[in-house]
């Protein structure tokens, strides 16, 4: 591929993927390591743009170094998410995980033509194939594919993270929680409901009016975030954390459901509902747990 041609490409790549983190951010907040991935593969891309634009396109034979820093950038924005979601105790979603197995594939053919180009041709094995017009398949598979991988990634930034998980329905859900609602700390029940088990807050009702606009709002936030956190949810292997996450969900969604009849304000619970569920759904441990687990472990070493 012409330099050129790659140069305006790279601004695509940079304005597409924060576009993704801007999306992932603002209709999806809970989907964190989808949205950090996006604005990482935005910086990362927007770094490789500056490095070609400042260095690369200066030096008397780019093509040396261009496929170097290539595949140099693709190992980057594989590794990375990697570190970072074992160091913030991060699920590996499936987005990720493919993004980083293609990322890998495209880094291995693009080290392979830099060595074609520049140090043996691999279709000979006599000098190299370093002109335009030595030109063969392996070049335009890497171009092709690497196009294709980029595109990819970017699409499935935009997709449920539980879109390949077989799920259960909500109704069939149901009957594993035994007709049972979520309960925390900090939580009662709630009296005069169809429901004993079904909880709010201990602070008491308040006093907002709850048909304001800013309320309405609130509302519709919670919508979302139990949407969002359900495909969260979805994504998670099957097992008691499962259900339990799934528990809480459910129960802010009949609080949600609850307030509209009652006209009683639980939009804290909810919250705090569904900040429970989250974090079993988001955390390989829920946040400080894994810290507590480590500390646990040194003092029984020591014991």
């Amino acid at each position: 591929m012409d330099l050129a041609i790659a140069f305006v490409i790279s601004n695509i790549w940079t304005i597409g993927f924060l576009i993704a983190a801007v999306y992932n951010q603002s209709f999806r907040p809970e989907h964190k390591p989808i949205t950090h991935f996006a604005l990482f593969a935005a910086v990362i891309f927007a770094l490789a743009h500056l490095a070609f634009s400042q260095w690369i396109a200066f030096l008397h034979e780019p093509i040396k170094i261009h496929y170097l820093y290539l595949a140099f950038s693709a190992l980057v924005l594989a590794v990375t998410p990697l570190i970072y979601n074992r160091i913030r105790g991060f699920v590996f979603h499936w987005q990720l995980k493919l993004a980083m197995g293609l990322l890998v594939f495209d880094l291995i053919l693009t080290f392979l033509v830099h060595i074609d180009r520049n140090v043996i041709a691999l279709n000979t094995g006599v000098g190299v194939n370093y002109e335009r017009g030595s030109a063969w398949w392996l070049w335009d598979v890497r171009t092709i594919l690497s196009h294709l991988f980029n595109t990819i990634i970017f699409v499935s930034l935009f997709l449920p993270v539980g879109l390949f998980t077989k799920n259960k329905s909500t109704e069939e859900a149901d009957i594993n929680f035994n007709g049972e609602y979520a309960n925390i700390d900090n939580v009662i029940p709630m009296p005069q409901t169809p429901s004993s088990n079904l909880v709010k807050l201990s602070i008491g009702n308040g006093f907002r009016t709850l048909s304001t606009e800013a309320y309405l709002k609130e509302v519709d936030q919670a919508y979302n975030r139990v949407e969002a956190i359900q495909d969260l949810i979805h994504a998670m292997p099957e097992g008691d954390k499962k259900i339990t996450a799934s528990q809480f969900v459910f129960t802010a969604s009949e609080l949600i459901t609850e307030q509209d009849h009652s006209k009683t304000d639980y939009i804290q619970s909810i919250n705090l509902l569904c900040d429970k569920a989250r974090d079993l759904a988001l955390y390989s441990y829920p946040p400080g747990e894994k810290r507590n687990v480590e500390l646990t472990s040194r003092l029984e070493q020591h014991i």
